[in-house]
């Protein structure tokens, strides 16, 4: 079984948006969130998004590649 280290390690390995919000941690930067969908069954990233001119906060979707992986951990856990 992987540490918790290993296993976000691996998560990064397999999808880019764990790592671009591993990237924005390491930066102290605000703007993402990764959550679990109850609806789909999926983990996925959430991410700020500049929105330029317009009104209120935009979020730009992305499903988790590493989406098995955390299912699987999350599962035995």
């Amino acid at each position: 079984m992987l540490t918790p280290t290993e296993f976000e390690q691996a998560a990064r390995e397999l999808c880019p948006h764990c790592q671009r919000a591993y990237e924005m941690q390491v930066r102290e930067e605000k703007g993402h969130a990764l959550r679990f969908r109850e609806d789909t069954q999926e983990w996925v990233h959430d991410f700020v998004k500049n929105n330029r001119g317009g009104d209120g906060i935009v979020f730009d979707h992305k499903f988790c590649q590493a989406n098995a992986l955390r299912k699987n951990r999350w599962a035995t856990e």
